[in-house]
This record gives C-alpha cells, sequence and structure tokens, in this order.
C-alpha cells in the first residue's frame, strides 16, 4: 500500500516536474519567439518537424506549449514560497501562544484571508505591471493565510497530546517541542500539500488571467492561457493550438489534486 501511494505521488507530480524542468531550460536557453513566426506554414498540422502542429500566425504550438511552461514556474514557485513564507509563522504563533501574540497573528491571518488570491493577483497585477511574478506572490499571500489557518488547528490538536506536555515538564526547549516535534513531525505532509496548492493555482490564475487578457503574460510571449484565447474559433488554426494547452492545464489541476490527496491528512502523532 504504501509503495502504491509514493507511484500515485510521484505520477502526480510528474506534471509540476515538467513545469519546473521547463523553467530550469528556458533560464539557460534563450529561444527567439520572432524567428518562429512563419506565416507560410500557418494552421499546418502535425508533421515530422512540428510535432504539434503550427497555429494561425505560423509559430510552433509545441515550441510555445514549452515556453508558456518554462514561464509559469517562476510564479509557481513564488507561490510556494510566499505562502509558506507568509502561513508558516502565522499558524505556529498562533497554534502555539495562547496570549497577546498568539492572537495578534490570527487577526493578521483573518486580514489577509479576506480578500481572495485571485483579488491579490489582481491587485499586484495593477500597481505593479503584467509580470507573472506578481501574480505568484498574490496567489502566495491568499493561500498563505489559509495555511495559516489549517496550521494553527493542526499545532492546537497535537498540544493536546500528552507528550507535548510531557516533553516540556521534562524541560526540553520549547523552540525544539514546537520545531521538530510539531511541525516537522506532524505538520510536514500538510506543509507540502499547501505548497502543492499554491504552485499549482498560481498556474491557474495566471492562465485565467491571460486568457481574459490584459492581465498575466501577454503577446507574444506564450502563455497555456493566452495561447486558448488566441488559438480557439480562427478558421486557419487547428485544433492543437488550443486543444494542447488546454490538455495541460487539465493535467496540471488533476495532478495537483491527485497529489495533494496522495499526501492527505498528516499522520498523527501516538498518545502515550
Amino acid at each position: 500500500m504504501r509503495r502504491a501511494h509514493r507511484s500515485l505521488r510521484a505520477l502526480a507530480a510528474a506534471p509540476l516536474c515538467a513545469i519546473a524542468a521547463c523553467g530550469l531550460v528556458f533560464t539557460v536557453v534563450e529561444v527567439d519567439l520572432v524567428a518562429d513566426l512563419m506565416p507560410g506554414r500557418a494552421g499546418q498540422g502535425p508533421s515530422a518537424g512540428l510535432v504539434l502542429g503550427a497555429d494561425h500566425l505560423g509559430r510552433s504550438v509545441g515550441l510555445r506549449l514549452a515556453v508558456a511552461a518554462g514561464i509559469s514556474a517562476g510564479p509557481a514557485l513564488l507561490a510556494a514560497v510566499v505562502g509558506l513564507g507568509l502561513g508558516l509563522p502565522l499558524g505556529a504563533a498562533a497554534g502555539w501562544w495562547a496570549d497577546a501574540r498568539g492572537r495578534a497573528a490570527v487577526a493578521l491571518t483573518d486580514a489577509l484571508g479576506a480578500v481572495p488570491a485571485v483579488v491579490y493577483a489582481l491587485l499586484f497585477a495593477l500597481i505593479f505591471g503584467d509580470q507573472p511574478r506578481w501574480i505568484g506572490c498574490g496567489v502566495g499571500i491568499g493561500g498563505g493565510a489559509a495555511l495559516a489557518r489549517a496550521l494553527r488547528a493542526r499545532i492546537e490538536e497535537l498540544r493536546a497530546v500528552n507528550f507535548v506536555e510531557a516533553s516540556l515538564l521534562h524541560g526540553v526547549p520549547a523552540a525544539r517541542v514546537l520545531l521538530h516535534h510539531l511541525l516537522w513531525t506532524g505538520c510536514r505532509r500538510l506543509l507540502a500539500q499547501h505548497a502543492v496548492e499554491l504552485a499549482v493555482g498560481a498556474v491557474l490564475v495566471e492562465a485565467a488571467l491571460s486568457y481574459i487578457g490584459g492581465f498575466g503574460v501577454q503577446e507574444p510571449l506564450p502563455s497555456w492561457g493566452n495561447m486558448i484565447a488566441s488559438g480557439f474559433g480562427q478558421p486557419r488554426g487547428q485544433a492543437l493550438a488550443w486543444a494542447a494547452p488546454a490538455l495541460c492545464l487539465l493535467t496540471l489541476g488533476a495532478g495537483g489534486a491527485a497529489l495533494s490527496t496522495a499526501f492527505g491528512q498528516p499522520p498523527r502523532v501516538a498518545d502515550d
């Protein structure tokens, strides 16, 4: 059973790994998207030279799909980092301290969580421009508040376990109990689960905003969202021009949901 769960997590993580690999490749390899514009091959179907064919402007669908995946890696990573960096200390403080420090952390969490992540992403895009990294920051802030709430509830649950009180009474430093026994042993799966959800959420939000237009990645740079918008309904465009990025988004969403489910609930600490 454990081996099956590991196989499921590996399979579900494949879309995120592919995005990370494309992001790494295209930070090193520079792609000339202007040179890829060849009107003579507009609407061409799959062939040996064009695995996924060309769109209505003659651009390689496969190349743009890979470049779009690489562009998505930045906001996905940033959303996870910002969300963990914000939610981890707030959730730990709110769950560990019952005094004014804990109440302040709860109040800040509630204030940040009152605004949806999509609204943060739109607000950041309006203020700082349409760079994808700002969308990742917005999603990270909104998701960080959700992580803080879940982490607070988990730590409060673990604090009721006898071994926590026994450890403190036997002189184990409170920092070690919190960091090692509670956060690492009891909450690491929860943290991984939220990190996956933040990364996938950032890619989906960026794709939605670039599909609408005016936000996110703008032409001529490719995004899975603007590839769907530009390819769908074009008389000369073959179906893969919009179906391929749509399938990538569906695969990413399904893989992210499966990976989040595979992490599941954190293992319970034995009540000794």
